[in-house]
């Protein structure tokens, strides 16, 4: 088989039925769809029930997090491409695998575009790869600090399964997690400049909610580290990956001023300060880079604090 497809599924009954939809549609047909949905008490289990596609194998487990359900999906995975896409959105059209599968030709990994549209499916924005951050390291790492997400990448299982890579089971930041994991036993990327999936925001996600999961950003970067160190590659992490780091932190710096306890407010700004420390600036390799976000953090830190 070539490609495996990889849902995982919590509580999104909504838009549920219009990913998969938009995947069995496609003209590329030599896939299986793998929907792992995680302890969901909404309808989604009666709307995942009510295929009948021999292409759709389906996991029901009690709630663990989208990371233990991606982790799933690769175990039992059959393909030699790995795609993943979450349930709130949905393929670009109907060629879109056919595109993928076709242009990844031997590199390890594709990289393509997307569109970001809301609940009602109003275009916000398209994200381009060479307008974000792109570096030239002359290496796989030119792409470090690009958008995360999962699903305008496809993965090759050979290389997940061959050196351990799965999603560590953290709130924040575990797509980046696993990208930078790959990142490292990468060896050559496709690039495509094309859209390849709607990336739909919701006003309930994780990542615009005013909880403090935004400190486990930290735990996802030690995960990172600690492969890497594993790996006999730290070297690697403090030249390129450290402004990985640098930048997250500074995203995740930001929601400090959601917090309305003075005290909390003032221990969060504390801690954040310790993960700035931790990062080796003196190896990383756009220095020029590094200095233009951490003077971000101090112009911040000001407006936040005094």
């Amino acid at each position: 088989m070539k490609l495996s497809i990889i849902i995982p599924n919590y509580n999104n009954g909504k838009f549920l039925r219009r990913c998969i939809d938009s995947i069995l549609g496609q003209s590329f047909r030599d896939f299986e769809l793998i929907v792992v949905d995680d302890g969901s008490t909404d309808d989604s289990k009666k709307i995942i029930n009510s295929y009948n596609d021999k292409r759709i194998k389906t996991v029901f487990q009690y709630n663990q997090n989208a990371s233990i359900a991606r982790n799933r999906g690769i175990e039992i995975s059959k393909g030699e491409l790995i795609y993943f896409i979450d349930s709130d959105d949905e393929l670009f059209d109907k060629d879109t695998l056919s595109k993928i599968v076709d242009d990844i030709g031997s590199s390890d990994l594709l990289l393509g575009n997307y569109s970001i549209i809301n609940e009602k499916d109003y275009l916000l924005e398209e994200y381009l790869i060479k307008n974000d951050n792109v570096i030239s390291t002359n290496s796989v790492y030119d792409y470090c600090l690009i958008s995360p997400v999962p699903s305008n990448k496809l993965y090759r299982k050979d290389l997940i399964l061959k050196n351990n890579i799965y999603f560590d089971n953290v709130r924040i930041g575990q797509d980046l997690n696993f990208y930078l994991k790959y990142l490292s036993v990468c060896k050559s990327i496709k690039l495509v400049d094309y859209n390849i999936y709607k990336y739909r925001i919701l006003e309930s996600s994780m990542s615009r909610s005013d909880n403090l999961n935004f400190f486990d950003i930290y735990n996802s970067f030690l995960g990172v580290k600690k492969y890497y160190k594993n790996a006999g590659k730290f070297d690697l992490y403090n030249k390129y990956i450290s402004l990985v780091e640098l930048l997250h932190y500074s995203c995740q710096f930001n929601k400090i001023r959601r917090i309305k306890i003075w005290k909390a407010k003032r221990a969060s700004y504390k801690l954040f300060m310790y993960y700035f420390s931790t990062i080796n600036k003196k190896e990383c390799y756009k220095k020029d880079f590094y200095n233009s976000i951490r003077l971000k953090i101090f112009v911040k830190k000001i407006i936040y604090f005094f």
